[in-house]
């Protein structure tokens, strides 16, 4: 093998390695992007859950008021 070949060899390696590291570096990417979306939808959720909880909350606070009054 001539060094031209070497060189060629070595420099496919390098770009094999590269390529392997951005492929990896994409999937992370792609799943922090779904966790994210994950954690939004469950935030949303929360926040509409606590929302109605908070109107409960404020129903039951005027019920009881509306008790003492009578």
């Amino acid at each position: 093998m001539n060094n031209q070949q070497q060189q060629t060899g070595k420099a496919e390696k390098v770009a094999s390695k590269l390529i392997n590291k951005l492929a990896l570096t994409e999937l992370e990417l792609a799943n922090r992007e779904v966790d994210i979306d994950e954690l939004n939808e469950k935030i949303q959720q929360l926040t509409q859950a606590n929302q109605q909880l908070s109107a409960e909350n404020q129903q039951l606070k005027s019920n009881q008021e509306t008790k003492t009054e009578e």
